[in-house]
């Protein structure tokens, strides 16, 4: 723990460590903009019912590509403990840790974006009350995936002003 506030310490004065802040909260202004032009909430996206009841019925809906960026997120969040552990780079082992964290707590939200975008399309053949629930689930989401970035930019900012 001790090299970890040694680390924030070092690094509070280089410009970098801000800039992955600033990325974060730009990730959190992109969301929100993407919430207010959602074409499922709108009601106005273009994929058919058949398209989307395909995807919700896979066995695996994640894919390949959800599991491979979480062990990239693993991956840099390893990485950036040991260069930590290991006094190598402090601005670079911020970075790339701070990296591993964004990836390994957004991505779910992703996830649950994507098949909330088809429960969207496939509730509309049940009716306003399903259509109703599923919009919310994915207002829940972005709302979620908004909190989750601005509370992860907000810890990485107390932990370059306090240290």
């Amino acid at each position: 723990m001790n090299m970890l506030l040694e680390t924030l310490n070092t690094v509070g004065s280089h410009p970098v460590p801000w800039i992955v802040v600033a990325f974060v909260i730009l990730g959190a202004l992109a969301v929100m903009r993407k919430r207010a032009t959602c074409p499922h909430l709108r009601g106005t996206a273009t994929v058919s019912y058949e398209e989307a009841k395909a995807r919700l019925d896979q066995p695996f809906v994640a894919g390949a590509g959800y599991a491979f960026t979480i062990v990239i997120g693993i991956a840099a969040m390893v990485t950036g403990l040991a260069m930590i552990a290991n006094s190598i780079a402090p601005v670079a082992a911020f970075v790339v840790l701070s990296a591993g964290i964004v990836t390994v707590q957004i991505a779910p939200h992703f996830l649950r974006l994507r098949e909330g975008y088809d429960r969207v399309i496939a509730a509309r053949a049940e009716g306003p009350d399903a259509l109703a629930f599923a919009r919310e689930r994915v207002e829940d989401t972005y709302t979620g995936l908004i909190a989750m970035s601005v509370g992860i930019a907000v810890v990485l900012s107390l932990g370059l002003l306090v240290s």
